[in-house]
């Protein structure tokens, strides 16, 4: 979340405009709920992942 942090103007992005600076997909279902913000967390680390190694 630090590199998001770094690009949101330095404040904490909420999770839905994680997931965008991210450039994850959201899956379907309701925010706050467990299993998808989980979800939500797994994209966004995925994503952050794919984009590092694009960029070596």
């Amino acid at each position: 979340m630090d590199l998001l942090t770094a690009t949101n103007g330095g404040r904490f992005p909420n999770l839905c405009h994680a997931m965008k600076i991210a450039g994850a997909v959201s899956p379907d279902g309701e925010y706050h709920r467990a299993l998808f913000d989980a979800e939500c967390c797994r994209r966004i680390v995925s994503a952050l992942a794919a984009s590092a190694k694009t960029a070596t």
